[in-house]
This record gives structure tokens, sequence and C-alpha cells, in this order.
């Protein structure tokens, strides 16, 4: 849990083009605040971009050259709108200053010149007013947290219970678990893309998103039962999977035995997504597959620009999904890699089905997938 700092941790931005104006605001206030000042609007946005993290209030003159004090308090609200903006001005321009709290742009307004004694007055309240929303923030980004970890744990056990019925691909639970433990957990808890977290909108979401999630692993998994393991050239395959695809593919690979026994059917899906879903294409538009062997298996490898630490269980694409589902089902495995630009993706297949020997899951597995979400089922 984070703690909130006082308010005295912050600092308040002055904006005057008067330097009389910043130097007095300065030496009465730095005593008990972090004071920082600017001459114009434009100093004060490049101060406001480097160190808007620690600034708490923004107070501006109305009357500047080149630019008006509301323009700089209306681009602090739309760039940075948890800073509590307060606009000082002359009785004539009073009515700017109404219309600038009418329109949301600033908490109050402050005549000039200053009663130094309700100057002060004004700042406590405004420093006060930001912690308390720095408080409800935190608040809220912890509910969402504990929200969104039980979604997830009620997600990955739907997943499981799923994956236990899948009686036509082989496999299907080393396939869910090698997939969920390759998400992140680090759950994105700004209030930017709030959404409705009651209840039963939730639960009625979910049951939407699994049928869909079943539907489209049902259709992406489902073969021929006459139709099993057979001969296949990987090449030949990815270049059937290219001809769907009019961005076009480039193979590159160093060997001519790509041959290895599998379902014609359920690989032809798996490259088509490794192609279409997955694959980061170049700017010209192509994609690169690289195709490598060693002694024990086939390799397939390709970029892409899928960000792993952005994947979690709630935005999991079914097309991921299927993709370790098919993999495991010919005895395979995959590996991802996050890089500076998206995420290098490595699956390895055997030659034949004989050559490996895929282990039983460990016990308890189950637990090490909901420990991830700090719930154990009772």
């Amino acid at each position: 849990m984070n703690t909130i700092r006082s308010a005295k941790d912050y600092f308040i931005l002055y904006v005057d083009d008067e330097e009389k104006s910043l130097k007095y605001f300065s030496r009465y206030f730095s005593r008990d605040y972090k004071i920082l000042t600017a001459l114009n609007t434009a100093e004060a946005r490049a101060i406001l971009d480097e160190k808007a993290a620690e600034i708490g209030v923004l107070i501006s003159d109305q009357r500047m050259p080149v630019e008006k004090g509301v323009e700089l308090l209306k681009y602090s609200r739309e760039t940075y709108p948890h800073i509590i903006r307060l606009l000082t001005t002359a009785y004539s321009d009073l009515n700017d200053a109404i219309e600038a709290v009418n329109r949301g742009e600033i908490l109050r307004y402050i005549p000039k010149p200053w009663d130094i004694n309700f100057l002060e007055l004004e700042i406590r309240q405004a420093l006060r007013y930001f912690i308390l929303n720095q408080e409800r923030e935190q608040l809220r980004r912890e509910k969402l947290s504990v929200i969104q970890r039980v979604m997830s744990f009620n997600r990955a056990k739907d997943l499981i219970i799923l994956s236990a019925g899948m009686t036509h691909v082989r496999y299907p639970l080393h396939a869910i678990r090698a997939c969920l433990l390759q998400l992140s957990v680090d759950f994105k808890t700004t209030t930017e893309n709030s959404r409705n977290y009651d209840l039963q909108h939730l639960i009625k979401t979910e049951i939407k998103v699994i049928l869909t999630l079943a539907a489209s692993i049902q259709q992406e998994t489902t073969y021929n039962n006459n139709i099993n393991f057979e001969p296949l050239n990987i090449i030949d395959k990815c270049k059937a999977v290219s001809d769907t695809n009019p961005a076009g593919i480039k193979i590159i690979t160093h060997t001519d035995d790509v041959v290895i026994e599998a379902n014609p059917v359920l690989m032809g899906n798996l490259l088509r997504i490794l192609l279409e879903k997955i694959c980061l294409r170049t700017d010209l538009g192509v994609t690169h597959i690289t195709i490598a062997r060693n002694n024990s298996d086939l390799q397939v490898m390709v970029h892409s620009g899928l960000q792993l630490n952005t994947l979690s269980l709630l935005n999991i694409p079914a097309s991921l999904l299927c993709m370790y589902y098919i993999c495991y089902h010919h005895s395979g495995s995959i590996q991802a890699d996050n890089t500076t630009d998206g995420s290098d993706w490595k699956i390895h297949l055997p030659y034949r089905q004989t050559d490996i020997t895929i282990p039983e899951l460990p016990p308890g597995w189950q637990d090490e997938i909901f420990q991830r979400y700090e719930i154990l089922p009772e």
C-alpha cells in the first residue's frame, strides 16, 4: 500500500509576470511550503511537464503577456487534472475568473491585491483538498486492484474447468497452466479507463466473456476425428497460410528438413494465429518467421508487438489461448520473452509424437496459479 504524503511534501507553483510578486510570495510561503515560481505561462508549462507529479497547487495571475492565466489553468486541468488550480485576479477581471470557476478550470479565484491571511487560508484549503483527492484516489485504486484480482481468480478457475472438459485435444490442462503462468499480474489500476464495477454487471459481463472465449476455442481447436497426426512440411504449411494473408510472409530457415508429425488442420490454425494475430509486421507489411531445428525439436520463431506485461487474464485474446492448446496438443511448448518493442515467441514442436513424453502436472499446480492473485481456495 502506498502512503499518502503530507501537504508540505508537494510543491506550490506560483505564476506571475511581476518579479516582485514572485519574490514576495516565495519569501512568505517558503517558510511552510515548497515553492516553485514562473514568470510566464511558457515557463510554467515547462515546470508542469517536468514536475507535475510533485505539484499539489497551481496559482496563476490572470493578466500576463502572451497568454492569460486561465489558459494555463485550462492546460493544467486537461493534462494534469490532479493539481488544484487557483487564479489571482484584479477586480476588473472578475468576470473571467467567475467563468473559469463555472467551467471547472479553477477551484477558487483570489482578488488582487492580496489579503495575505486570506491567501494563506485559501492555499491551506487547496492543499487539504488536494490531499483528500489523493487519499480518495488511492482508496479507489486499492479497491480496483482487489476487484481485478478476484475477477482474475474467477477467470482462471473458469478456464481451468473449461480446459478439463476439452477431451478433443491432448494436454489441455498443461496448456492452460503454461499460458496462465505467462500472463502478467501487474494490474493497471488507474481510473482513466474506469468501468462499471457493479457486482451484477460484473457477473453478467464475465458470463458473456467466458462463453465467447469457449466458442472461439472450440472453433479453432476442432478437427475431423479421422484426421490425427501425419507428416507435415512446416514451410509448405506457412506458405499455404500466407496465401490467405495479403501482407505476405518471409520465411527464414537454414534447413530443408522441416517435416514433423502434426494434425494438418490444427497446425494450419496455429500458424494462421501466429502470423495474423501474434506477429509484428514490418513497415513494408511483411511478416517474418524463422524456422530452425535441433536434435530434439523444430523451432518456429516470430517477433510480436504484444508486450507481455500488458497481457493479463482480463484482456487475454482467445487466439493466444488457442495457440497454447494446439501447441500442447502436439506435445510442444511455447516460450515468450519481452523485448524493447514487443516480445519474441518461440514454439517448440517435436518431430515425432513418440520423441517426447509430457510429464504429469505437479501436485497442487492450481494453487500455483491462484497464489499469483493472492487468493487461495478454502
